[in-house]
């Protein structure tokens, strides 16, 4: 049987959406992680499963920048952190090595906002 070419799970950590990507991100599969994205005000990205990144990625991560008001990504290899070097969005995007310390991130600028700091 074929292994799908991604994997898109979604999951609450309080307020906070956590959305896991594994596989390919391209043209092709990018619909189903934008879809999990639709509308929260505060997300994790993890994408330390992905194996190929495209610019469908990119268009992604752009996308979900302006429209999530909290994102944080979760990127730590190669085949995601080297295009977004190379596009310099890693300039623009929260970058952190792992889902607890991006949950902290968002966790820590909803409350700022709140003024519960």
């Amino acid at each position: 049987m074929d292994q799908p070419m991604i994997t898109v799970r979604s999951s609450w950590r309080d307020d906070v959406l956590v959305v896991s990507v594994a596989g390919e991100v391209d043209m092709d599969t990018a619909p189903r992680a934008r879809a999990a994205l639709q509308h929260p005000a505060a997300v994790v990205l993890d994408l330390d499963e992905v194996t190929f990144f495209g610019s469908a990625g990119i268009q992604l991560l752009v996308d979900a920048h302006a429209m999530v008001e909290d994102l944080a990504v979760v990127a730590t290899r190669r085949p995601v952190l080297r295009p977004l070097e190379v596009t310099g969005l890693t300039e623009h995007l929260a970058l952190c090595p792992s889902v607890d310390a991006a949950l902290d991130r968002v966790q820590r600028r909803i409350r700022s906002r709140a003024g519960c700091v």
